[in-house]
Formats: structure tokens, C-alpha cells, sequence
């Protein structure tokens, strides 16, 4: 991964009585060889809102989640260029180490990624890895919370040392990982279509628990699905061949688009 953009303060001019961004992207783009991936993508995430980010697929919505914590510097040879600043600080400063930033802007893919392991071997690992839990107690105390938060404590709490993650329903896998997740008590949340292959009442179920979540933090979520958005979000933002076409609030975008692009993608879904 080559970057090619100086560490930058942050210093766009913000009115006192205008809310913070916690997470902000300037000028973001993204080539993979001689292939625009993500093409100045510049948008601002505030606290506790739901931000989905919408698309068809390949569009670069899943790309650009893992240009805001920096994996996308685990794939192949790319170029990116353009800043990602979080709570005003680039991400790029060499002072801030990769594990921070990640648990800071915690990232759960599209594929439910759980360690071949059980649920308390899962959460108790990060938290060891990070060194958030010095004892036994502590872990113990921070996965119940975890998992209470996305609601399957009462639900799993006589399985924690059963059987492996993997081996559970694919929507239950999803909660554990977003619960290791939210153990590292990070700044941001960001799901790579947390609902793919749910029927509806595990939909309304995702809609209930971002509702709680968003209370503590903000959360960006990648989905292919109006239907989703318009069940979760404040604001959503269209993107569609690596550009940010458009973004407003949920009602205005959906009933009121203003740029042919997204109007034409709200009309054929």
C-alpha cells in the first residue's frame, strides 16, 4: 500500500453550536493498479446516528469501510490518497498505531469472521490482545455486557464454553462478532451488510439493536437493500462506481434525490 497524501490536522471551520463529526473522510480515493477504486469520497459520520451507506454491488461501499480503520493495507498492491480523520485526528499519523485505530473504528465484514472457538474464547481473546481486561472478572463482566447490548445474553449465557462460534445460525454468529466487537469499547461501528440472508423478523431485530446502539455511538452500514436503509438509518449516502453520488437524510433521498444517479437507483428498488 503506497500513500501518498502528508498527515494533516484537521481544520475545517466548525460553528460552536454545529455538532462534531466523530469520523470524516477528505478527498478519499483509492486505486488498485491502474483501476480508480474509490474517487474522492469526502463525508462526514456524527454521533449517534446510523449513517447506510447504499450501492449496487462492486460499487466500492465494502472497500471504503476498510479504508476507514486501514485494512485495505492487507490487500493487494494499491494506492490511496486523501484522509480519514477520526474525532479530528488522521488516521494516517504515524503516532497512532493500527490496533488502536481499529478498535477505535471497529469493522465487522459481510462474512461473519468468528474464531474457530467458543463464544467467551472469541471475546476473551481481543480483550486479552488489546490488554482491556486484566482479570478473569473483568473479561467475564465485559463479554455478559457485550452480549447483553446486542441481546443474546439471556439467550447464550449457558453456552459460553459450549460449542464453537462457527458451528452456530449464521445471525447469531453476526451478534457475536459485532458483541467482540463492541467489547473493545470502540469510538465507531462500521457493518458490511449485516443483513444478507435474513428474513424479516431477524431484520427487525438488527433495526431494534442499532436503535440501542446508536444511543452509546455512531454506525455505518454498508447494505444493497433501500428497504434496509430506510429501516435503520438517518441519513444515507449513495454511492455508486467508487463516487459518493449523494447524501442527505433518509426521508429526503428516498422521496426527493437530487442527482439523476440517485434518483434512477431509488426508482429501480
Amino acid at each position: 500500500m503506497l500513500y501518498v497524501n502528508p498527515i494533516l490536522d484537521y481544520h475545517e471551520p466548525v460553528a460552536s453550536d454545529v455538532a462534531k463529526p466523530v469520523l470524516s473522510t477528505r478527498g478519499l480515493t483509492l486505486r488498485f493498479g491502474s483501476k480508480t477504486i474509490l474517487d474522492d469520497i469526502s463525508f462526514d459520520l456524527f454521533d449517534k446516528e446510523v449513517l447506510c451507506l447504499v450501492g449496487p454491488p462492486n460499487c466500492g461501499k465494502s472497500v471504503l469501510t476498510r479504508c476507514l480503520n486501514r485494512t485495505v493495507e492487507e490487500e493487494r498492491a494499491s494506492v490511496q490518497s486523501g484522509h480519514v480523520f477520526v474525532d479530528r485526528r488522521d488516521t494516517q499519523d504515524p503516532s497512532w498505531d493500527l490496533p488502536q485505530i481499529r478498535r477505535q473504528v471497529a469493522l465487522v465484514p459481510q462474512v461473519a469472521n468468528p474464531f474457530p472457538a467458543t463464544i467467551w474464547d472469541n471475546i476473551a481473546y481481543v480483550l486479552k490482545l488489546h490488554r482491556l481486561a486484566p482479570t478473569s472478572k473483568d473479561i467475564a463482566l465485559r463479554i455478559e455486557d457485550s452480549l447483553r447490548r446486542v441481546g443474546i445474553w439471556d439467550e447464550l449465557k449457558g453456552e459460553l464454553h459450549k460449542k464453537p462460534v462457527h458451528q452456530m445460525p449464521i445471525m447469531t454468529q453476526r451478534l457475536i462478532c459485532i458483541a467482540r466487537a463492541l467489547a473493545l469499547e470502540p469510538r465507531l461501528l462500521v457493518l458490511d451488510e449485516p443483513s444478507t440472508g435474513l428474513g424479516g423478523i431477524e431484520e427487525g431485530r438488527l433495526k431494534s439493536i442499532l436503535s440501542d446502539l446508536q444511543q452509546d455511538m455512531p454506525v455505518i452500514l454498508c447494505t444493497s437493500s433501500l428497504r434496509i436503509a430506510a429501516l435503520v438509518a438517518d441519513r444515507i449516502g449513495h454511492i455508486e462506481g467508487g463516487r459518493l453520488m449523494e447524501i442527505d437524510t433518509a426521508e429526503l433521498l428516498l422521496t426527493n434525490a437530487q442527482t439523476v444517479a440517485t434518483q434512477r437507483y431509488v426508482e429501480s428498488h
